[in-house]
């Protein structure tokens, strides 16, 4: 799908991760906001932003309830739908770490946590979220910082691993972050992070329909050479960065599809209801989701 791009004044624009103030054009627009991509090292990116106050009030509970993404928490028996996904991540966790201190930034209603806490992990979430933030310590009795990392104000060189899932694309500013993980990390310490590959053949495809552009929860999509670039510059090394599926429901399915395509999704949500299929676990792995694992220097 080709879209037209428009040049746009650089006087006013750099690109929020190599600051480069040259050719930058809007790429896709959507959901009222305009996409910008940086021709020196290919990040999209929101301009202007929504507000701090604007984006806390997207993170509210009805956000944490779209798509039943999370109702394997709510609901113990349909764990097994995104205890796989859990599972992975702890695998490759376990090349360098089985047991230390875990801080999972962003760590939504903590299923995560839960699973690592399993695995001997002594652990911590950072979320912005109350309705989350309560969720975890008062029904998992989990530790959680209600806030950003930043105000947490955790101690030096305390954890062994900080894992940043589907998180880094909704930060203001992804640096201040990355260098706060990389002062709580011990020396040799890892984080593990997620995001969704902007340079993957699916995104190039299906452009400003992607089903992660979602501005404004989305304000930033990397690639892997842009990815390592901000880390690096945030004092790290990039071990590994690979595309991995997941399992999902045909009901988060369907959520998902219907977000990016609109009402012609919701026949099939009907049906899907009507059958009974809603809760069917399918693996998909479309190689637009990277995985990155880097090492504090």
């Amino acid at each position: 799908m080709s879209e037209t791009t428009y040049n746009y004044s650089t006087s006013i624009l750099t690109c929020p991760i190599c600051e480069c103030s040259g050719d930058i054009k809007i790429r896709h627009t959507k959901n009222g906001y305009n996409i910008y991509r940086c021709d020196d090292c290919k990040l999209l990116f929101v301009h202007p932003r929504p507000s701090t106050h604007d984006l806390l009030e997207i993170y509210n509970e009805s956000y944490f309830k779209r798509g039943n993404k999370y109702k394997a928490v709510h609901n113990p028996r349909q764990r097994y739908n995104y205890s796989y996904n859990d599972e992975q991540k702890i695998i490759i966790i376990n090349k360098y770490y089985m047991s230390g201190k875990l801080l999972d930034v962003g760590c939504a209603m903590g299923d995560f946590l839960y699973r690592a806490k399993q695995e001997a992990f002594d652990v911590m979430g950072v979320e912005i979220s109350s309705y989350c933030a309560d969720y975890v310590r008062n029904d998992l009795g989990i530790n959680v910082h209600n806030g950003d990392l930043l105000s947490a104000r955790l101690p030096s060189n305390a954890y062994d691993v900080v894992t940043l899932w589907d998180v880094i694309e909704h930060l203001e500013n992804p640096f201040e972050t990355l260098n706060e993980i990389n002062r709580v990390l011990r020396p040799g310490g890892i984080l593990c992070l997620s995001t969704g590959d902007a340079g993957s053949l699916y995104a190039r495809v299906t452009g400003r329909f992607w089903h992660l552009l979602t501005p404004p929860q989305h304000l930033l999509y990397f690639n892997p050479e842009n990815i390592g670039k901000i880390l690096s510059r945030s004092g790290f090394v990039v071990n590994t960065v690979v595309h991995s599926g997941k399992y999902a429901t045909v009901d988060f399915i369907l959520f998902k599809a219907r977000e990016t395509f609109g009402a012609v999704v919701l026949p099939f949500q009907v049906i899907a209801g009507l059958l009974g299929l809603g809760s069917i676990r399918l693996y998909i792995n479309i190689r637009d989701i990277m995985t990155c694992v880097a090492e504090k220097r």
